[in-house]
């Protein structure tokens, strides 16, 4: 199945670019990708996110959780046992990639493994300028306070 073509939107838009980046990214086929690494990703609050992946057998060293901006990116390599004489290998040794995209401001915070589960903590941390707060309303109008405030702008 072809995938959309959202070049009319990037024609219409400014500013859009990491949304419409987004739309195209989850259209493309990831099924190999999500079938073989299962995971959760969970709202812990109303700032706050989980993701939870299954890594049965993998040790710390065999991970790396790397954080870019809109992008987290977990990948993953566990080493074969030379010297093992499998009658049956229903455990795979391999190497994987995982890639989530990220809202803006969303930013990982730390991640840990117990148990054979990663756990990358989120947060939304959004600049004072977007947060919303309260605009102090005055009485009269006073030219002296606002060429305070004008001086302070700039």
């Amino acid at each position: 199945m072809a995938s959309p073509d959202f070049t009319p939107l990037y024609r219409g838009g400014v500013g859009f670019e990491h949304f419409l980046n987004v739309l195209e990214s989850a259209t493309r086929n990831r099924d190999a990708e999500i079938s073989t690494l299962p995971y959760n990703i969970e709202k812990i609050g109303g700032d706050t996110y989980c993701i939870t992946i299954a890594l049965a057998g993998f040790d710390k060293k065999d991970i790396s959780v790397v954080a870019e901006p809109n992008l987290l990116t977990v990948r993953g390599k566990r080493a074969r046992h030379k010297d093992a004489d499998y009658l049956y290998q229903g455990i795979t040794c391999y190497c994987f990639e995982r890639t989530f995209d990220l809202a803006d401001y969303i930013v990982a915070q730390d991640a840990n493994l117990e148990h054979g589960l990663l756990t990358i903590n989120l947060a939304c941390l959004l600049p004072d300028r977007l947060k919303t707060r309260r605009i102090e309303i005055r009485k009269s109008f006073d030219p002296k306070q606002q060429e305070i405030v004008e001086r302070k702008a700039n």
